[in-house]
């Protein structure tokens, strides 16, 4: 089991960043490795995810079902279970998040997952998976800016 929170602050309002990450299939394509998502139903979507950690790549196939999307608080809890082909195993994640006024009148990005990494995927031990963690978030927040600036014109 491990913990991860994420904090970041992203220059737009809050209403702006939660109408670009309240729309799941187009706020995937911010997060790095994605190769597919597609929406199901209204709150079930399956997707593919390719990303190396260390030596190893993995491409992930899997479910996420979005769980109390609330647009008035800005905040819905996100619950993924992926498995790769070839390396026995799966990765399954709790991931709420929310958007929140920060005290400038732009935003902050708030996102805490609670994940399980079972089987040989466990095997690659917590640095090397917190490290592509934080790299791989660290990376989702440029992209989603990127999408703001070039869709609002900002």
């Amino acid at each position: 089991k491990m913990d991860f929170d994420f904090k970041s602050n992203i220059p737009a309002t809050p209403e702006v960043v939660w109408s670009h990450v309240s729309d799941i299939t187009a706020v995937a394509t911010c997060v790095p490795g994605v190769t597919e998502v597609i929406q199901e139903s209204d709150s079930h979507y399956t997707g593919t995810l390719k990303v190396r950690v260390g030596p190893v790549g993995l491409q992930l196939n899997g479910v996420i079902d979005i769980e109390g999307l609330d647009h008035t608080e800005r905040s819905f809890l996100m619950v993924a279970q992926a498995k790769d082909r070839k390396i026995p195993g799966e990765i399954k994640t709790r991931t709420e998040l929310m958007v929140c006024p920060d005290e400038n009148g732009a935003t902050e990005l708030r996102v805490n997952t609670n994940a399980n990494i079972l089987g040989k995927l466990g095997e690659f031990g917590q640095p090397v998976i917190r490290k592509k963690t934080q790299k791989v978030m660290e990376e989702f927040v440029e992209n989603l800016v990127k999408r703001i600036e070039a869709v609002e014109g900002a």
